[in-house]
């Protein structure tokens, strides 16, 4: 048993080290009244692309994801505004930029 458990814990390590892990720091766009993230797929946008199902598509070289018009509306981001995504959880997340945070985004 010790050693199963030790076998399955190993190839869990691999697999974690393996993984991608991408930052992106970029603005937020209002395109045809949606709100974008616009992010190149050669600069992490391709290994970000697999975490944004539902949200995200892919158009020419572009990963695009769409930010509910409410949940801009109630984070009072604007555009123009810059965020940090990246998939450290293993889903897309996006957060405030360190150079912008919120107390900067509100006034």
């Amino acid at each position: 048993m010790r050693r199963l458990i030790g076998h399955i814990r190993n190839r869990l390590l691999r697999l974690w080290r393996r993984r991608r892990v991408v930052h992106i720091e970029g603005p937020l766009e209002k395109i045809d009244g949606r709100w974008l993230m616009r992010i190149p797929l050669n600069v992490g946008g391709n290994v970000l692309a697999a975490t944004t199902a539902g949200i995200g598509r892919i158009k020419d070289d572009i990963l695009e994801v769409e930010l509910p018009e409410r949940l801009v509306q109630n984070l009072k981001l604007q555009e123009g505004q810059r965020l940090l995504v990246h998939n450290a959880t293993g889903k897309f997340t996006f957060e405030w930029s360190p150079t912008e945070g919120p107390a900067k985004a509100a006034n």
